[in-house]
């Protein structure tokens, strides 16, 4: 088959409309939450993580009902995913004691004192959710290190010949940050 002429105009296309979307949302935070009731924990094309101060977003709103409202009509979709729209992929109340770290772009891990939280709580590029025995709270752990120390490795497991063949061998990936924030 031939490549398509308008593969990168299109990719372009769908990050600056998930930048543009993204934007969007936030305003609407900004306007109908009190600034003192919510901050953006984590923000990309196509996710963001929101803390706020009540048992829920609705909640933070002056005026809940009318959040309520609007968030559904533009922004909310409650039973399946919707290009354009959010949907709650997981969310901690206070009980859960939860911590939350984002050394770099790309990069998070939250973990609960319950100790069993989701997989789906951890992103890092190039580490796979299923990784050499990690636990969630060891990946929180090495990315924390990277965050106030500059630097960590984690072991991970990757085909050697990926067109030829499944062996895999361990290699060691080391993440490094130029900004080191003290605890």
């Amino acid at each position: 088959p031939k490549p398509s002429l308008q593969s990168l105009p299109l990719f372009a296309a769908v990050i600056e409309l998930g930048k543009i979307r993204l934007n969007q949302i936030f305003h609407f935070y900004a306007r109908h939450i009190p600034r003192e009731r919510f901050a953006v924990l984590y923000a990309h094309i196509d996710s963001t993580i929101v803390a706020v101060t009540r048992k829920t977003i609705q909640e933070a709103a002056t005026d809940p009902a009318h959040f309520e409202r609007l968030w559904h009509e533009n922004f909310f979709s409650p039973a399946e995913k919707v290009p354009g729209k959010l949907h709650v992929e997981f969310h901690h109340d206070s009980s859960a004691g939860w911590k939350f770290v984002t050394p770099s772009r790309c990069m998070y891990s939250i973990i609960t004192d319950n100790d069993t939280a989701d997989e789906d709580l951890f992103k890092m590029p190039g580490v796979p959710h299923k990784h050499l025995g990690s636990t969630l709270r060891q990946m929180y752990e090495k990315q924390s290190n990277l965050l106030h120390f500059g630097s960590t490795t984690i072991p991970v497991h990757r085909k050697t010949k990926k067109l030829a063949g499944t062996n895999t061998a361990q290699l060691n990936l080391q993440f490094t940050t130029s900004k080191v924030y003290q605890k």
